[in-house]
C-alpha cells in the first residue's frame, strides 16, 4: 500500500489551522448569517479564557487501495495566558507532548522516546505563529481547530478560505444541543458541533480532506478516503490550573535530542506511524 498517510496528515492539518489560503468575504452567497453568528459566539468564548484544560480524543480513518487503517490518539491541553501551553499525549501511537512556559518549548515525541527543548516566542501568539518551530503544525495535527481559538482574532482565523458556511439541523447527544456547522473550502469539508446554552464550547470536529488527496495522489474519487473526527471533552474554564502541568518530566527511557543536529528534523513532526 501506498504511503499516504504522511501528506494527508499534512493537508488536513493545513486545512484544520483555517486561514492558510486567500480569505473569501463572509458577505457570499453562501454564509448564512446564524452560522456566522455561532462562531463569533465561540470565537469570544475562548478569545476571553484565562485559563482553561480539556480532554482531546482523534480518531482517524484513512482508506486506499481497498485497505482502511483507523488510529486514535488522545491529548490533555492546559492554557494558562499569557504564556504557558501544554498538550500532554497520553494515548496511541500518533501525536506529541508539547510543554510551553514563558520562553521554553518541549517537545516529546513518544514514538522516537526523545524530547527536544528549544527557546520560543514569549506568549502564546508568538509561539502559534513561529514558523521555524514548525509548532503550529503539530498542534493542528494533535487538537484541531484549538488551536485557531485560542490564537488572536479566532473569528477571522475561521472565516478566511470558506467557500461556505451554512448551518445544519442540530444534534441532541447524551442528553445535551448543539448545534452543527459545516464549513467548506477547496482543501476539504469540516463540520463543528457547538454546545447550545451560556458557554458555545466545542464539542466534536469532523473533517474530510479526501477529494483533495485523490486529486494530489492522481487516484479516482471514491478510491481514497481521509476522515478525521476529534471529540473535546471535561472542559474546565478559568479554573486554576496544577502547576505540574506545566513542567516537563522525561518519561523513563527518554533521550534529549538536538532539532539543530537532526539530519532529518521534518521526521520530528511527521506524526507517521508504522505501517504496510
Amino acid at each position: 500500500m501506498k504511503n499516504y498517510f504522511r501528506p494527508a496528515l499534512i493537508v488536513c492539518g493545513v486545512f484544520l489551522s483555517f486561514g492558510a489560503l486567500a480569505a473569501t468575504s463572509e458577505t457570499s452567497e453562501y454564509m448564512d448569517t446564524n452560522a456566522l453568528a455561532w462562531i463569533h459566539r465561540t470565537a469570544n468564548l475562548y478569545t476571553a479564557l484565562k485559563t482553561m484544560s480539556v480532554d482531546v480524543e482523534s480518531a482517524i480513518s484513512i482508506k486506499a487501495e481497498g485497505m482502511r487503517q483507523e488510529f486514535v490518539s488522545r491529548h490533555h491541553v492546559s492554557l494558562e495566558r499569557p504564556d504557558k501551553l501544554a498538550v500532554e499525549h497520553t494515548y496511541g501511537v500518533l501525536g506529541s507532548t508539547l510543554v510551553y512556559r514563558e520562553t521554553n518549548i518541549v517537545i516529546y515525541i513518544p514514538e522516537l522516546k526523545r524530547y527536544f527543548e528549544k527557546e520560543a516566542p514569549a506568549g502564546i501568539d508568538g509561539l502559534l505563529t513561529e514558523e521555524g518551530l514548525e509548532i503550529s503544525g503539530v498542534l493542528d495535527r494533535a487538537v484541531p481547530v484549538l488551536t485557531t481559538l485560542i490564537s488572536t482574532n479566532p473569528y477571522e482565523r475561521i472565516m478566511q478560505d470558506n467557500t461556505e458556511v451554512k448551518l445544519l439541523p442540530s444534534e441532541t447527544i447524551e442528553g445535551k444541543e448543539y448545534v452543527r456547522l459545516h464549513l467548506s473550502e477547496k482543501l476539504g469539508s469540516v463540520e463543528l458541533w457547538i454546545a447550545v446554552g451560556e458557554e458555545p464550547l466545542l464539542y466534536k470536529v469532523e473533517a474530510d480532506v479526501s477529494q483533495k488527496m485523490a486529486e494530489e495522489q492522481g487516484v479516482t474519487e471514491g478510491e481514497f478516503e481521509f476522515k478525521m473526527t476529534t471529540l473535546f471533552t471535561h472542559w474546565n474554564l478559568n479554573r486554576p490550573i496544577e502547576s505540574r502541568r506545566f513542567i516537563f518530566t522525561p518519561p523513563p527511557g527518554a533521550l534529549p535530542g538536538n532539532m539543530e543536529e537532526e539530519a532529518d528534523e521534518e521526521s520530528l513532526f511527521s506524526d507517521e506511524p508504522e505501517g504496510p
